[in-house]
């Protein structure tokens, strides 16, 4: 019946079941003419064996025809990794190293780099993601073709198999985090929820995919949020310019971002850095802070496994908290 209904206007969609409860999945189709996406990797080869693993993953393990990987490479690049790159590109006309010089700055990188891309969709892909489906780049682009949609995230997974990203929640530790974090793979989510596509505020940048047009609509990426935010307040901005933002959990990949990776063992200065661009975030983006509308106002902001507070969330303020010791910069006041 739901198909039927789609077919009205999408001819092509299909809607399968999914799993043993009923639950149905929509397939959008990808267009026939099989549009060029271009896969944008900005890398300084910190482990050259992950970027090897992405690299073979993009170049054997998707099976979608139209790609060009744009690797983009800073000025703390490993020599050797260097070499590596430019052999592959010799070898593959899909794929084009750009060089950016400079300090390293997220934003400034990204901005530098799509605008040479040739792609109208573009996939941001960190260089530790592993590629463990054949099809995520089709997936992705079913809805990016949509005009509605603006950018379309995936699930990451650690390499135990425990959550790392299942969509972004805006207002988590008085900034932004990513609830359900180290749970089980199996772990569904209330209602399902991390097992069926929905609309979110913010998505990681660490895969995503977009059109290029949604890109120059809301100018790139804020270049004042070097490191840490800038995925979250570019989603937030396409949010309002009028498009939805969608979590395509049935695209799972790994990423191998550390697990022991803590705010307390960072230097004075990037925790200071860390502290501006929260403050900034928070400036900014004051009404999701408060109140995230694709997170339900009975939840708790200081839990990342979805557990009730014990005030409705429009009663909840954040202050900043001094333990630097633990480095949790927020913390709610009663």
């Amino acid at each position: 019946i739901l198909q039927s209904f789609l077919q009205k206007k999408h001819t092509d969609v299909f809607v399968k079941i999914f799993n043993k409860d009923g639950d149905l999945e929509v397939r959008w189709p990808t267009p026939k003419d099989n549009p060029l996406v271009s896969v944008v990797i900005a890398t300084a080869a910190k482990d050259p064996a992950i970027l090897s693993q992405c690299i073979k993953g993009l170049l054997s393990n998707t099976d979608y025809p139209n790609l060009e990987f744009v690797f983009v490479l800073n000025n703390l690049f490993v020599t050797s990794a260097r070499s590596y790159l430019r052999k592959l590109a010799d070898d593959d006309a899909r794929i084009k190293i750009l060089e950016f010089e400079g300090l390293f700055n997220y934003s400034k990188i990204h901005n530098f780099a799509i605008p040479q891309t040739k792609g109208k969709y573009i996939i941001m892909l960190n260089d530790d993601v592993e590629i463990t489906q054949k099809d995520w780049v089709s997936r992705l682009l079913g809805f990016c073709t949509r005009s509605e949609i603006g950018i379309a995230g995936v699930k990451l997974l650690y390499p135990d198999k425990t959550l790392q990203h299942a969509g972004v929640t805006v207002g988590l530790w008085g900034a932004a985090d990513h609830p359900f974090k180290r749970l089980p793979e199996s772990f569904s989510g209330p209602n399902k929820k991390l097992e069926l596509h929905h609309n979110l505020s913010a998505v990681t940048a660490a895969c995503m995919m977009f059109r290029r047009e949604v890109f120059d609509e809301v100018l790139g990426f804020e270049e004042k949020l070097s490191v840490a935010f800038n995925d979250v307040d570019f989603c937030l901005r396409v949010h309002d310019a009028g498009y939805y933002n969608v979590l395509v959990p049935s695209v799972t990949l790994i990423h191998h971002e550390s697990l022991s990776r803590g705010y307390d063992k960072v230097n004075p200065a990037k925790r200071r850095r860390h502290l501006d661009e929260i403050q900034f975030l928070r400036t900014r983006w004051s009404q999701y802070v408060v109140d995230d509308p694709y997170y339900n106002p009975n939840l708790n902001l200081s839990s990342l496994d979805a557990t009730l507070s014990e005030q409705p969330r429009l009663k909840q303020a954040w202050t900043k908290e001094s333990d630097s010791s633990s480095f949790k910069e927020f913390v709610i006041k009663v």
